[in-house]
């Protein structure tokens, strides 16, 4: 183990406060729960593993917000560790834009140390009928290749994207 997704999809998408449907918000009633995650598998996860926060729809620029606001919260905690975003990409044909990704990966990379996009997939478009198959993967081929060609660019510029993982095994897996 490299790298623990210490806590998953804690921000909802309304408008980047916390998620109040969660068992442990129940629980604590507030971030609390959070940071004792962080403060907690900081304490016992061995140091070369990598503490990660994980969500989705993480380009939305409000999301992101308040994502970042968690991050920075989470790096606050004196007993908390965290080193890096997990941004999951359950991207779509249409959104979200490659300029939508990089802002949000600088958003995150000027708080932690690494970025792993950790469930990259592309939905089809929402004008595929289903009727050509190969002009739509196609399409899905030249959209990958644009975030990976911007994977690249800021990999290059110094921000640490440290992973790249695919999800599913096939397009009905999303």
């Amino acid at each position: 183990i490299y790298a623990w997704d210490v806590v998953n999809e804690a921000i909802n998408d309304s408008d980047g406060g916390l998620r109040t449907d969660s068992s442990w918000y129940n629980v604590y009633g507030d971030e609390e729960f959070i940071l004792k995650a962080f403060t907690y598998a900081n304490q016992y996860a061995p140091a070369e593993v990598k503490l990660f926060y994980n969500d989705y729809n993480e380009t939305n620029a409000q999301k992101c917000e308040g994502i970042c606001k968690l991050l920075e919260t989470i790096k606050a905690e004196p007993m908390a560790r965290i080193d890096g975003m997990g941004m999951q990409g359950h991207y779509s044909m249409e959104a979200p834009t490659v300029g939508q990704f990089e802002q949000a990966v600088h958003a995150y990379a000027a708080i932690v140390d690494e970025i792993q996009i950790t469930e990259l997939d592309m939905k089809s478009g929402s004008d595929y009928d289903g009727s050509d198959q190969r002009a739509e993967y196609t399409k899905q081929a030249y959209r990958y290749k644009d975030f990976f060609d911007k994977i690249t660019v800021l990999s290059s510029e110094g921000v640490n994207i440290s992973g790249v993982t695919l999800w599913g095994t096939h397009d009905g897996a999303s």
